[in-house]
């Protein structure tokens, strides 16, 4: 998931680059580097189009799937802002509280979160299979943004890392990431804990939301939100919305890549 669901036009003065031109930057940033050096990548939004976190939990909330173990921290939540329904059935409580994000009263963090713990009383087996049927090649959520495929085999051609940092649920990025044949363990996404066996309702820490994404990627190696963009060394837009626009004066050296033609 990103941090900015709707997307703008990026205006001046920053620059539109063809994929020719950015790897050509790529190439002499890579030049300047001493150390070795990994490109970062958001997943929604940037690597595939659409929103795999929010398509998996329109599956699960289609399904009527959201199971009892959930129950107890969808509650919580629900009267941490004030829904009334706070003792309704898990699936329905489930989709009011989407509803509520929607209308801007359930915190973007607080609904990410709850869209990757929502799975609680799943093994990771049943998941992955969900996944799977939820989110199948030529959907329109997770495919490919054929832009960035010569940015993916530059890399790869020079031996440099490709690391996937997300917001939405770790089993829906590490489905829709292995069909660009990047490997789960350079993915780093909302992660619920297991419990006997059993995906429980609540995070391994620390989050991939916002400043938590580089804090991740900081513990895990060596950006693609505005704190992931602020500390990169060539800091790329792709596909940008209305939030990170606004940040973007913040963000030193920002281009962003054209769109297809």
């Amino acid at each position: 998931m990103t941090a900015c669901p709707q997307q703008a036009r990026l205006p001046a003065p920053a620059r539109r680059l063809p994929p020719a031109q950015l790897l050509a930057r790529l190439d002499l940033e890579l030049g300047r580097v001493a150390g070795p050096a990994a490109l970062a990548f958001d997943g929604d939004g940037t690597l595939w189009h659409g929103d795999v976190g929010e398509a998996l939990f329109a599956a699960v909330l289609r399904e009527r799937a959201v199971r009892p173990a959930a129950a107890p921290a969808l509650r919580a939540l629900a009267r941490r802002h004030g829904l009334p329904a706070a003792r309704g059935e898990p699936t329905a409580l489930a989709a009011a509280l989407l509803a509520r994000y929607r209308r801007g009263a359930l915190p973007e963090r607080a609904a990410f979160e709850m869209m990757a713990w929502a799975y609680a009383g799943f093994t990771p087996a049943e998941l992955d299979a969900f996944v799977a049927r939820a989110l199948r090649p030529g959907a329109r959520d997770g495919r490919p943004r054929r832009e960035l495929g010569p940015v993916l085999r530059w890399a790869r051609r020079r031996g440099i890392e490709i690391w996937v940092v997300s917001a939405s649920p770790r089993a829906a990025v590490t489905h829709v990431a292995a069909r660009l044949g990047l490997p789960a363990g350079r993915i780093l996404a909302m992660t619920p804990v297991v419990q006997g066996g059993l995906l429980a309702a609540r995070l391994e820490r620390p989050t991939t939301y916002g400043a938590g994404k580089l804090r991740s990627l900081r513990a895990a190696s060596a950006g693609y939100d505005a704190a992931m963009l602020r500390a990169a060394r060539l800091p790329v837009a792709v596909g940008p919305a209305e939030e990170l626009l606004g940040a973007r004066p913040r963000i030193t050296g920002l281009v962003a890549l054209a769109p297809e033609s």
